[in-house]
Protein backbone atom coordinates (compact mmCIF):
# COMPACT_ATOMS: atom_id res chain seq x y z
CA UNK A 1 0.00 0.00 0.00
CA UNK A 2 3.10 2.29 0.72
CA UNK A 3 4.41 2.00 -2.96
CA UNK A 4 1.01 2.55 -4.20
CA UNK A 5 0.92 5.91 -2.72
CA UNK A 6 4.92 6.33 -3.46
CA UNK A 7 4.15 5.77 -7.01
CA UNK A 8 0.67 7.07 -8.66
CA UNK A 9 -1.20 10.10 -7.57
CA UNK A 10 -3.94 9.60 -5.07
CA UNK A 11 -6.77 12.30 -4.58
CA UNK A 12 -7.99 12.20 -0.99
CA UNK A 13 -11.33 10.75 -2.32
CA UNK A 14 -9.73 7.44 -3.59
CA UNK A 15 -7.58 6.86 -0.15
CA UNK A 16 -9.63 3.59 0.52
CA UNK A 17 -7.04 2.04 2.80
CA UNK A 18 -9.92 -1.13 2.82
CA UNK A 19 -9.80 -0.96 -0.89
CA UNK A 20 -6.18 -0.54 -1.30
CA UNK A 21 -5.09 -3.38 1.17
CA UNK A 22 -7.70 -6.09 -1.04
CA UNK A 23 -5.92 -4.78 -4.23
CA UNK A 24 -2.28 -5.58 -3.13
CA UNK A 25 -3.51 -8.62 -1.84
CA UNK A 26 -4.41 -9.41 -5.19
CA UNK A 27 -1.51 -8.37 -6.86
CA UNK A 28 0.45 -10.29 -4.16
CA UNK A 29 -1.33 -13.95 -4.89
CA UNK A 30 -1.24 -12.88 -8.67
CA UNK A 31 2.69 -12.29 -8.50
CA UNK A 32 3.64 -15.21 -6.58
CA UNK A 33 1.27 -17.57 -8.75
CA UNK A 34 2.57 -16.82 -12.01
CA UNK A 35 6.38 -16.24 -11.11
CA UNK A 36 6.41 -19.60 -8.90
CA UNK A 37 4.23 -21.20 -11.42
CA UNK A 38 7.60 -19.95 -14.31
CA UNK A 39 4.00 -18.28 -16.55
CA UNK A 40 4.79 -15.29 -18.55
CA UNK A 41 1.40 -14.26 -19.47
CA UNK A 42 -2.84 -14.84 -17.82
CA UNK A 43 -6.04 -13.80 -18.61
CA UNK A 44 -8.96 -13.88 -15.84
CA UNK A 45 -12.89 -14.42 -16.51
CA UNK A 46 -14.56 -11.47 -14.40
CA UNK A 47 -17.88 -13.57 -13.83
CA UNK A 48 -15.90 -15.70 -12.29
CA UNK A 49 -13.89 -14.83 -9.94
CA UNK A 50 -14.41 -16.92 -6.77
CA UNK A 51 -13.16 -15.70 -3.43
CA UNK A 52 -11.65 -12.26 -4.87
CA UNK A 53 -12.81 -9.32 -2.67
CA UNK A 54 -12.52 -6.93 -5.93
CA UNK A 55 -11.67 -7.43 -10.08
CA UNK A 56 -7.83 -7.45 -10.10
CA UNK A 57 -7.33 -4.15 -11.63
CA UNK A 58 -4.33 -2.21 -10.73
CA UNK A 59 -3.04 -6.01 -10.21
CA UNK A 60 -2.99 -7.08 -13.80
CA UNK A 61 -2.16 -3.32 -14.57
CA UNK A 62 1.11 -3.68 -12.83
CA UNK A 63 2.19 -6.81 -14.03
CA UNK A 64 1.76 -6.05 -17.15
CA UNK A 65 4.23 -3.32 -16.45
CA UNK A 66 6.84 -5.78 -15.31
CA UNK A 67 6.67 -7.29 -18.56
CA UNK A 68 3.45 -9.93 -17.92
CA UNK A 69 1.01 -10.80 -20.85
CA UNK A 70 -2.77 -10.33 -20.19
CA UNK A 71 -5.97 -10.85 -21.88
CA UNK A 72 -9.25 -10.15 -21.10
CA UNK A 73 -12.34 -12.40 -21.01
CA UNK A 74 -10.49 -15.12 -20.94
CA UNK A 75 -8.74 -14.56 -24.20
CA UNK A 76 -5.36 -16.55 -23.64
CA UNK A 77 -4.11 -15.88 -27.12
CA UNK A 78 -4.32 -11.90 -26.48
CA UNK A 79 -2.74 -12.88 -23.68
CA UNK A 80 0.66 -14.68 -25.45
CA UNK A 81 0.54 -11.64 -28.18
CA UNK A 82 0.86 -9.05 -25.21
CA UNK A 83 4.10 -11.59 -23.87
CA UNK A 84 5.56 -11.24 -26.91
CA UNK A 85 5.30 -7.75 -27.34
CA UNK A 86 6.75 -7.17 -24.21
CA UNK A 87 9.45 -9.08 -25.04
CA UNK A 88 9.68 -7.97 -28.10
CA UNK A 89 9.60 -4.18 -26.77
CA UNK A 90 12.10 -4.54 -24.01
CA UNK A 91 14.19 -1.88 -23.63
CA UNK A 92 12.47 0.47 -26.50
CA UNK A 93 11.02 3.88 -25.68
CA UNK A 94 7.26 3.97 -25.25
CA UNK A 95 5.18 0.83 -24.21
CA UNK A 96 2.97 -1.86 -24.86
CA UNK A 97 -0.56 -2.56 -23.72
CA UNK A 98 -3.37 -4.90 -23.73
CA UNK A 99 -6.23 -2.86 -25.08
CA UNK A 100 -9.72 -2.66 -27.52
CA UNK A 101 -11.37 -0.32 -29.52
CA UNK A 102 -13.80 0.95 -26.91
CA UNK A 103 -15.68 3.10 -28.87
CA UNK A 104 -15.41 5.50 -32.15
CA UNK A 105 -16.03 9.08 -32.86
CA UNK A 106 -17.33 10.38 -35.98
CA UNK A 107 -17.67 13.57 -35.47
CA UNK A 108 -15.32 15.79 -37.41
CA UNK A 109 -12.23 12.78 -38.06
CA UNK A 110 -13.33 9.95 -37.28
CA UNK A 111 -11.22 8.24 -34.40
CA UNK A 112 -10.98 5.75 -32.01
CA UNK A 113 -11.00 5.62 -28.20
CA UNK A 114 -9.06 3.10 -27.05
CA UNK A 115 -9.76 1.83 -23.47
CA UNK A 116 -10.86 -1.42 -21.09
CA UNK A 117 -13.19 -2.21 -18.35
CA UNK A 118 -9.67 -2.01 -15.80
CA UNK A 119 -6.82 -3.68 -17.56
CA UNK A 120 -4.43 -1.35 -19.33
CA UNK A 121 -0.61 -0.75 -19.01
CA UNK A 122 0.87 2.35 -17.05
CA UNK A 123 4.15 1.86 -19.65
CA UNK A 124 1.70 3.75 -21.97
CA UNK A 125 1.12 6.66 -19.77
CA UNK A 126 1.87 10.13 -20.54
CA UNK A 127 1.94 11.60 -16.21
CA UNK A 128 2.26 9.73 -13.21
CA UNK A 129 -0.89 8.06 -13.06
CA UNK A 130 -3.75 8.33 -10.57
CA UNK A 131 -5.34 5.74 -8.66
CA UNK A 132 -8.49 5.58 -8.38
CA UNK A 133 -11.60 3.68 -6.70
CA UNK A 134 -14.63 3.87 -8.44
CA UNK A 135 -17.92 1.40 -8.49
CA UNK A 136 -18.39 -1.11 -11.60
CA UNK A 137 -21.65 -2.66 -12.66
CA UNK A 138 -20.53 -5.68 -13.67
CA UNK A 139 -18.80 -8.67 -12.00
CA UNK A 140 -20.14 -8.68 -8.35
CA UNK A 141 -17.61 -7.96 -6.74
CA UNK A 142 -16.95 -4.34 -4.28
CA UNK A 143 -15.25 -1.01 -6.15
CA UNK A 144 -12.42 -1.86 -7.75
CA UNK A 145 -9.08 -0.16 -7.79
CA UNK A 146 -7.28 1.09 -11.30
CA UNK A 147 -4.83 3.39 -12.46
CA UNK A 148 -6.36 6.34 -15.04
CA UNK A 149 -3.85 8.36 -17.45
CA UNK A 150 -4.30 9.20 -20.89
CA UNK A 151 -1.45 8.09 -23.41
CA UNK A 152 0.93 10.64 -24.94
CA UNK A 153 0.58 11.51 -28.53
CA UNK A 154 2.81 9.75 -31.13
CA UNK A 155 3.13 6.75 -33.47
CA UNK A 156 1.99 3.38 -32.58
CA UNK A 157 1.06 0.23 -33.61
CA UNK A 158 -2.41 -1.56 -32.85
CA UNK A 159 -2.23 -5.64 -33.46
CA UNK A 160 -4.95 -8.81 -33.02
CA UNK A 161 -4.39 -12.15 -33.81
CA UNK A 162 -7.33 -13.94 -35.54
CA UNK A 163 -7.94 -18.01 -34.87
CA UNK A 164 -8.32 -18.99 -38.40
CA UNK A 165 -8.63 -22.62 -37.82
CA UNK A 166 -5.77 -24.63 -38.50
CA UNK A 167 -3.62 -21.66 -38.01
CA UNK A 168 -2.96 -17.59 -36.98
CA UNK A 169 -3.03 -14.31 -38.68
CA UNK A 170 -1.87 -11.28 -37.29
CA UNK A 171 -3.59 -8.16 -38.33
CA UNK A 172 -1.69 -4.96 -37.16
CA UNK A 173 -2.40 -0.86 -38.15
CA UNK A 174 -0.28 2.20 -37.36
CA UNK A 175 -1.91 4.73 -35.99
CA UNK A 176 -0.94 8.47 -34.46
CA UNK A 177 -2.76 8.75 -31.00
CA UNK A 178 -3.69 12.35 -30.36
CA UNK A 179 -4.46 14.37 -27.24
CA UNK A 180 -8.74 13.80 -26.06
CA UNK A 181 -10.53 16.79 -27.80
CA UNK A 182 -12.23 17.58 -24.26
CA UNK A 183 -12.01 15.95 -20.80
CA UNK A 184 -13.62 12.40 -20.39
CA UNK A 185 -14.81 12.68 -16.55
CA UNK A 186 -17.31 9.75 -17.14
CA UNK A 187 -14.44 7.21 -17.98
CA UNK A 188 -12.18 6.29 -15.29
CA UNK A 189 -10.03 4.11 -16.97
CA UNK A 190 -7.43 4.45 -18.51
CA UNK A 191 -7.16 5.22 -22.32
CA UNK A 192 -5.93 6.33 -25.70
CA UNK A 193 -7.26 8.14 -28.91
CA UNK A 194 -6.05 7.71 -32.18
CA UNK A 195 -6.50 7.94 -36.08
CA UNK A 196 -6.53 4.78 -37.66
CA UNK A 197 -3.57 5.05 -41.22
CA UNK A 198 -4.71 6.11 -43.47
CA UNK A 199 -8.02 6.88 -41.86
CA UNK A 200 -10.82 5.42 -39.93
CA UNK A 201 -13.37 3.47 -42.47
CA UNK A 202 -10.46 1.77 -44.55
CA UNK A 203 -8.54 0.64 -41.61
CA UNK A 204 -11.97 -0.75 -40.19
CA UNK A 205 -13.32 -2.40 -43.84
CA UNK A 206 -9.50 -3.99 -43.65
CA UNK A 207 -9.25 -5.20 -40.39
CA UNK A 208 -13.09 -6.66 -41.42
CA UNK A 209 -11.29 -8.36 -44.59
CA UNK A 210 -8.79 -9.56 -42.66
CA UNK A 211 -10.78 -11.38 -40.03
CA UNK A 212 -12.48 -13.32 -43.28
CA UNK A 213 -11.46 -16.78 -43.92
CA UNK A 214 -9.14 -17.22 -47.11
CA UNK A 215 -8.81 -19.35 -49.83
CA UNK A 216 -6.45 -22.48 -48.99
CA UNK A 217 -2.74 -21.83 -48.60
CA UNK A 218 -3.33 -18.24 -47.84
Amino acid sequence: MKEYRDSYFIAPQHDRPDSLSVAARIELGLRAFLTEGGFGAFTDTFEDLHGMGQLPGIATQRLMADGFGFGGEGDWKTAALVRIMKAMAQGLPGGTSFMEDYTYDFGGTPKTLGAHMLEICPTIANTRPSLEVHPLGIGGKADPVRLVFTAPEGDAVIASIVDMGNRFRLIANEVGVIAPEQPLPRLPVARAVWLPKPNLKVAAAAWIYGRRSAPHGL
